[in-house]
């Protein structure tokens, strides 16, 4: 079986294969094949689909240029028994639960059916501009590191408002440590300025205690020293 990964729902879409002679005792390619070679059929079938698989029409073709169904080999001499196809664009659309396409050409004389495995890919590449890269999944499997986003690439209006809120919220979240989310949250260190605060106590260490946005839920504590005589606080240690 041969394995390829194309992008779901692209059109014009060109794989190439070999085929091997079943009469050949070394393993030989079978070369020949046109279009129209006697007994030759080419059917797919998509993840998932009911009854029987869809034929593909094989028709004549220039090597490079797509047509739906089209056939030729690639090189008769340099390179027997390699050919080139032009898959129909419906066998790679996009669909809900449909990740692979399964293709298969067999029927000509000594010809060993040639099975094609298709993985349909969320992502498409491109290099205009150079280091732009088109996700339409939104995932990425690969590392984009700083550097790879160019200054101003993305912009506030590029990015959906949920989006947006998302990334603050998850900012607000992250620990002050960093590396981390939870704990002593950038969120509670800026409480203090905003929310209410209340000291109580008769001597150290007093209590601060620092209030959620409702002003009533307790958000964190400190124990707060205070130097007797210049009345100055000196210490504060949150719990």
């Amino acid at each position: 079986m041969n394995y390829y990964e194309i992008p779901r729902d692209s059109t014009s879409q060109m794989i190439e294969f070999d085929v091997f002679d079943s009469s050949s005792s070394v393993g030989a390619r079978l070369a020949g094949l046109v279009y129209n070679t006697g007994s030759l059929t080419a059917c797919y079938n998509r993840q998932n689909a009911a009854g029987a698989a869809t034929a593909i029409t094989l028709v004549t073709m220039t090597k490079g240029t797509w047509v739906s169904g089209g056939f030729v080999a690639v090189d008769g001499t340099n390179m027997p028994g390699v050919y080139q196809l032009c898959l129909p664009d419906a066998a790679v659309a996009a669909a809900a639960g449909v990740n692979f396409v399964t293709v298969v050409l067999k029927g000509a004389a000594n010809m060993v059916p040639v099975v094609l495995n298709i993985r349909l890919s969320n992502w498409v590449a491109s290099t205009t501009p150079a280091n732009t890269l088109t996700v339409t999944s939104n995932k990425v499997a690969a590392t984009i590191a700083a550097g790879d986003i160019a200054n101003d690439a993305i912009t506030a209006a590029a990015i959906a408002a949920g989006a947006l809120a998302a990334i603050a919220d998850k900012l607000l979240g992250r620990a002050v440590a960093g590396a981390a989310d939870g704990g002593r949250t950038v969120s509670t260190a800026l409480a203090q300025a905003r929310n209410r605060v209340k000291i109580t106590g008769s001597s150290n260490p007093f209590t601060m205690t620092v209030y959620a946005a409702d002003d009533a839920a307790t958000l964190w504590t400190a124990a707060v020293t205070i130097d007797a005589v210049t009345g100055a606080i000196t210490e504060i240690d949150p719990a």
